[in-house]
């Protein structure tokens, strides 16, 4: 995959950019619209970043499974410490 981005600046100052891929383009983007379409290029089929969304319930579990870990840890280096 080769992406290009292509920075094109204006006469009246402003600049907009170019992204190619594989023979297509998006022009006239502004700075937000590159990111995004770069970041949707480079993203892996498997996106694994979606899974930090959670429930308000998902998150406490976490934090319940979390905190049983960090007892578990306390409990060893007393016993060893």
């Amino acid at each position: 995959m080769k992406i290009e981005i292509e920075v094109v600046e204006r006469d009246n100052g402003s600049k907009d950019y170019t992204v190619t891929n594989n023979g297509k383009f998006a022009d006239r983007l502004t700075f937000d619209e590159m990111l995004g379409l770069i970041a949707s290029l480079t993203m892996p089929e498997s996106r694994r970043c979606i899974q930090w969304l959670k429930t308000q319930d998902e998150w406490d579990q976490r934090e319940q499974r979390l905190q049983g870990i960090r007892e578990r840890n306390a409990d060893k280096e007393t016993a060893f410490g």
